[in-house]
Protein backbone atom coordinates (compact mmCIF):
# COMPACT_ATOMS: atom_id res chain seq x y z
CA UNK A 1 0.00 0.00 0.00
CA UNK A 2 1.04 3.64 -0.44
CA UNK A 3 1.70 4.29 3.26
CA UNK A 4 4.05 1.31 3.53
CA UNK A 5 5.85 2.29 0.32
CA UNK A 6 6.20 5.86 1.56
CA UNK A 7 7.56 4.65 4.93
CA UNK A 8 10.08 2.37 3.22
CA UNK A 9 11.25 5.18 0.94
CA UNK A 10 11.66 7.51 3.93
CA UNK A 11 13.57 4.84 5.88
CA UNK A 12 15.89 4.22 2.92
CA UNK A 13 16.57 7.94 2.51
CA UNK A 14 17.20 8.48 6.23
CA UNK A 15 19.47 5.46 6.53
CA UNK A 16 21.45 6.41 3.42
CA UNK A 17 21.86 10.00 4.65
CA UNK A 18 22.93 8.77 8.09
CA UNK A 19 25.50 6.36 6.68
CA UNK A 20 26.96 9.07 4.45
CA UNK A 21 26.81 11.63 7.27
CA UNK A 22 29.08 9.49 9.40
CA UNK A 23 31.76 10.05 6.73
CA UNK A 24 32.54 6.37 6.94
CA UNK A 25 31.93 5.56 3.31
CA UNK A 26 34.74 3.06 3.65
CA UNK A 27 35.85 1.61 6.96
CA UNK A 28 39.66 1.18 7.21
CA UNK A 29 40.65 -2.43 6.63
CA UNK A 30 37.19 -3.44 5.40
CA UNK A 31 36.69 -4.34 1.76
CA UNK A 32 33.01 -3.45 1.52
CA UNK A 33 31.83 0.14 1.74
CA UNK A 34 28.49 1.57 2.78
CA UNK A 35 27.92 2.47 -0.85
CA UNK A 36 28.13 -1.23 -1.77
CA UNK A 37 25.22 -2.09 0.49
CA UNK A 38 21.84 -2.38 -1.18
CA UNK A 39 19.91 -0.08 1.15
CA UNK A 40 16.51 -1.50 0.20
CA UNK A 41 17.68 -5.01 1.18
CA UNK A 42 19.00 -3.57 4.44
CA UNK A 43 15.64 -1.90 5.13
CA UNK A 44 13.80 -5.16 4.39
CA UNK A 45 16.11 -7.00 6.78
CA UNK A 46 15.62 -4.34 9.44
CA UNK A 47 11.85 -4.60 9.09
CA UNK A 48 11.93 -8.38 9.55
CA UNK A 49 14.44 -8.26 12.41
CA UNK A 50 12.52 -5.56 14.28
CA UNK A 51 9.11 -7.15 13.80
CA UNK A 52 7.18 -8.15 16.88
CA UNK A 53 7.02 -11.69 15.55
CA UNK A 54 10.72 -12.27 16.15
CA UNK A 55 10.48 -11.36 19.85
CA UNK A 56 7.32 -13.38 20.27
CA UNK A 57 8.83 -16.45 18.63
CA UNK A 58 11.89 -16.13 20.87
CA UNK A 59 9.78 -15.81 24.03
CA UNK A 60 7.59 -18.76 23.09
CA UNK A 61 10.60 -20.94 22.20
CA UNK A 62 12.06 -20.20 25.65
CA UNK A 63 8.67 -20.87 27.33
CA UNK A 64 8.36 -17.29 28.46
CA UNK A 65 5.40 -14.95 28.22
CA UNK A 66 4.87 -13.94 24.57
CA UNK A 67 5.73 -10.38 25.50
CA UNK A 68 8.86 -8.24 25.12
CA UNK A 69 8.69 -5.02 27.13
CA UNK A 70 10.46 -1.79 26.17
CA UNK A 71 12.01 -3.27 22.99
CA UNK A 72 15.00 -1.18 21.95
CA UNK A 73 17.00 -1.60 18.76
CA UNK A 74 20.68 -0.93 17.99
CA UNK A 75 21.89 -1.14 14.39
CA UNK A 76 25.50 -2.36 14.37
CA UNK A 77 27.75 -2.56 11.33
CA UNK A 78 31.18 -4.14 11.49
CA UNK A 79 33.36 -6.91 10.17
CA UNK A 80 35.27 -7.73 7.06
CA UNK A 81 33.32 -7.82 4.82
CA UNK A 82 31.07 -5.22 6.39
CA UNK A 83 27.91 -6.70 7.93
CA UNK A 84 24.80 -5.04 9.30
CA UNK A 85 22.96 -6.68 12.19
CA UNK A 86 20.28 -5.59 14.61
CA UNK A 87 20.63 -5.96 18.35
CA UNK A 88 17.27 -6.05 20.10
CA UNK A 89 17.05 -5.52 23.83
CA UNK A 90 13.88 -6.11 25.82
CA UNK A 91 12.53 -7.16 29.18
CA UNK A 92 11.10 -10.67 29.38
CA UNK A 93 9.24 -12.50 32.13
CA UNK A 94 8.41 -16.08 33.03
CA UNK A 95 4.98 -15.31 34.42
CA UNK A 96 2.32 -12.65 34.26
CA UNK A 97 2.83 -12.04 37.99
CA UNK A 98 6.22 -10.46 37.26
CA UNK A 99 4.76 -8.08 34.68
CA UNK A 100 1.73 -7.14 36.76
CA UNK A 101 3.89 -6.40 39.80
CA UNK A 102 6.04 -4.01 37.83
CA UNK A 103 2.99 -2.47 36.13
CA UNK A 104 1.44 -1.51 39.48
CA UNK A 105 4.70 0.14 40.47
CA UNK A 106 5.11 1.92 37.14
CA UNK A 107 3.67 5.36 36.62
CA UNK A 108 0.36 4.93 34.87
CA UNK A 109 1.04 1.29 33.98
CA UNK A 110 2.15 2.17 30.43
CA UNK A 111 4.18 -0.47 28.59
CA UNK A 112 7.07 1.98 28.14
CA UNK A 113 7.53 2.02 31.90
CA UNK A 114 6.89 -1.68 32.53
CA UNK A 115 9.84 -3.94 33.18
CA UNK A 116 10.54 -7.52 34.22
CA UNK A 117 13.26 -9.40 36.08
CA UNK A 118 15.11 -10.52 32.93
CA UNK A 119 16.46 -8.81 29.85
CA UNK A 120 17.31 -10.40 26.53
CA UNK A 121 19.73 -9.33 23.83
CA UNK A 122 18.88 -10.77 20.40
CA UNK A 123 21.34 -10.54 17.49
CA UNK A 124 19.90 -10.79 13.99
CA UNK A 125 21.60 -12.44 11.06
CA UNK A 126 23.17 -10.23 8.36
CA UNK A 127 20.55 -7.66 7.34
CA UNK A 128 21.81 -6.63 3.90
CA UNK A 129 21.33 -10.18 2.59
CA UNK A 130 17.74 -10.81 1.49
CA UNK A 131 15.80 -13.29 3.62
CA UNK A 132 13.14 -15.54 2.20
CA UNK A 133 11.10 -15.07 5.39
CA UNK A 134 11.71 -14.68 9.11
CA UNK A 135 11.56 -18.45 9.69
CA UNK A 136 14.65 -18.94 7.51
CA UNK A 137 16.92 -16.89 9.77
CA UNK A 138 18.61 -17.66 13.06
CA UNK A 139 18.90 -15.14 15.87
CA UNK A 140 21.48 -15.54 18.63
CA UNK A 141 20.54 -14.46 22.12
CA UNK A 142 21.61 -13.92 25.72
CA UNK A 143 19.28 -13.69 28.71
CA UNK A 144 20.49 -12.06 31.90
CA UNK A 145 19.12 -10.48 35.06
CA UNK A 146 17.95 -6.92 34.46
CA UNK A 147 20.16 -4.21 35.94
CA UNK A 148 17.48 -1.54 36.21
CA UNK A 149 13.91 -0.51 35.64
CA UNK A 150 14.50 0.81 32.13
CA UNK A 151 16.15 -0.70 29.09
CA UNK A 152 18.67 2.17 29.08
CA UNK A 153 19.76 1.29 32.62
CA UNK A 154 20.12 -2.38 31.73
CA UNK A 155 21.90 -1.65 28.44
CA UNK A 156 24.44 0.53 30.26
CA UNK A 157 26.13 -2.62 31.56
CA UNK A 158 26.79 -3.65 27.93
CA UNK A 159 28.65 -0.51 26.86
CA UNK A 160 32.15 -1.97 27.38
CA UNK A 161 31.18 -5.19 25.61
CA UNK A 162 29.71 -3.25 22.66
CA UNK A 163 32.89 -1.15 22.40
CA UNK A 164 34.99 -4.32 22.45
CA UNK A 165 32.80 -5.85 19.73
CA UNK A 166 33.33 -2.83 17.48
CA UNK A 167 37.05 -2.48 18.28
CA UNK A 168 37.76 -6.16 17.59
CA UNK A 169 35.34 -6.41 14.64
CA UNK A 170 34.03 -9.63 16.18
CA UNK A 171 30.36 -10.52 16.59
CA UNK A 172 31.41 -13.30 18.97
CA UNK A 173 32.13 -10.67 21.64
CA UNK A 174 28.36 -10.33 22.07
CA UNK A 175 27.96 -13.94 23.27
Amino acid sequence: DDTQSEAQHLAERCLTERLLFTALTTVPGVGRSFRDVEVSSLIDGLALAASRGVGLKFAQAQRLLPLVLQPTFVLVCLGNPLEFRLLTYGFIAESLDHVLATEREASGGESESMSAPWITRLLSPELAVPWEDDSACTFRYVVQAANGRSIAESMASDVAMLRSTVDLLQWSELF
